[in-house]
C-alpha cells in the first residue's frame, strides 16, 4: 500500500496535467441563420427545438438545402443516427441533411476564446499542481526516508 502511495504521489501531477491540457470550446452567444453559419466556414454548434445540441465541423448549403458536416463516429453523428438521419460520406466526413430538424439555434465557435481559455485553465492548473507538489514537500517530508525518492 505504501508503494502504490509513493507511486501515486509521483504520477499525479503528470496526469493531472493531461486532464488540464484537454480543450474546451467557446461559441460566440449570436444565434447565426444557417446560410450566415456556412458562410463562416467555422465548426458550429445547432440547438434544436427539443434541446438537442449537434456540434459540426461547418455546415454546407447544396440547392437550397442545408448540411452539417461531422466525423462518422462523433456524437453528433450517433445521436441523429438514433433520430433516424442517415449521413453520407464525404471524404473523412459524414454529411447530414438538417431540412428535417427544426433549429432553433446555430452557434459558430469562437476559437480565440476556446484557445485563451485552455490555455489559462492549463496554466492555473499547472500552478495548482506546483503549489500541491511543493507543498507536500515542504510539509510532511516529501524527500525523507519513507517516500518514493529515498530508493
Amino acid at each position: 500500500m505504501k508503494s502504490f502511495k509513493n507511486h501515486f504521489r509521483f504520477f499525479a501531477p503528470f496526469i493531472s496535467l493531461v486532464f488540464l491540457l484537454q480543450s474546451c470550446s467557446i461559441y460566440y452567444k449570436d444565434n447565426l441563420s444557417p446560410r450566415e453559419a456556412v458562410e463562416t466556414e467555422r465548426k458550429v454548434r445547432v440547438t434544436t427545438n427539443q434541446d438537442e445540441k449537434l456540434i459540426f465541423n461547418k455546415l454546407e448549403e447544396n440547392t437550397g438545402s442545408f448540411y452539417g458536416l461531422t466525423k462518422k463516429n462523433s456524437g453528433t453523428s450517433k445521436k441523429l443516427q438514433k433520430m433516424g438521419i442517415n449521413g453520407s460520406a464525404q471524404g473523412p466526413l459524414y454529411s447530414f441533411g438538417l431540412e428535417t430538424l427544426k433549429i432553433k439555434e446555430v452557434h459558430a465557435k469562437n476559437y480565440t476564446a476556446s484557445t485563451l481559455a485552455t490555455i489559462g485553465i492549463s496554466f492555473i492548473g499547472l500552478v495548482a499542481v506546483t503549489v500541491a507538489i511543493v507543498g507536500i514537500a515542504l510539509s510532511d517530508g516529501f524527500f525523507d526516508g519513507d517516500s518514493l525518492w529515498a530508493y
